[in-house]
């Protein structure tokens, strides 16, 4: 895996490689991250389209088919 380094002027700096670490340590962020928004839309929003973080609670906008919940599928494939 390719740490990307950005950087916006005419000379840019190559990329270094991630240590096992620190995958590990974005991979466990990366799920803890999934695991607080995906807990939280099931508590305050399932089964409407999206959580307002605002009021934390639930909007419909697409008819009331659980969007949100859809839309994490694939996310949860990736980091499973």
């Amino acid at each position: 895996m390719i740490r990307a380094q950005f950087n916006h002027t005419a000379s840019a700096q190559p990329a270094t490689p991630l240590s096992t670490l620190e995958i590990v340590k974005l991979r466990d962020e990366a799920q803890n991250m999934f695991y607080h928004a995906y807990e939280n839309y099931m508590l305050h929003a399932f089964p409407k389209d999206d959580l307002n973080p605002i009021s934390c609670s639930g909007r419909s906008n697409y008819g009331d088919i659980a969007m949100t919940l859809i839309d994490s599928l694939d996310a949860l494939v990736v980091i499973l």
